[in-house]
């Protein structure tokens, strides 16, 4: 058995999805979008937090095409990966509008200074 041609979890899921995005570039954005509408029509949420963006055009789509206010919060100090994939160079590339660095800030922390923002910019 060569375990040399063996893909790691992330690997599948990286080419899984690049698979889908050459059908539809936009088909992660669209679904999310989806969900949110739903939530929002359904249960009245005006708020939602997406935790992973990955390429700078989901980013924009989210900015400029769907209308809905957002702003984006980089979590930094977590070390990085080595991985080359686009799906993990690519979140450097999106334009943040905060950035929290985790190797000083705990979890706790981290969910406080998201809740300040969200109150700043009077969405709670």
């Amino acid at each position: 058995l060569d375990h040399s041609k063996h893909l790691t979890g992330r690997q599948v899921m990286q080419r899984a999805s690049m698979a889908w995005k050459a059908i539809d570039r936009d088909i992660f954005s669209k679904a999310l979008r989806r969900r949110v509408e739903g939530v929002h029509r359904n249960h009245g949420v005006l708020v939602t937090a997406v935790e992973d963006v990955r390429l700078p055009d989901e980013a924009e789509y989210f900015r400029h095409i769907t209308g809905v206010q957002c702003f984006t919060v980089r979590l930094t100090g977590r070390g990085g990966s080595d991985d080359t994939h686009q799906t993990e160079t690519g979140v450097d590339l999106i334009e943040a509008d905060y950035e929290i660095d985790t190797s000083v800030n705990s979890p706790g922390e981290v969910a406080v200074t998201v809740m300040s923002l969200l109150e700043e910019k009077g969405w709670l």
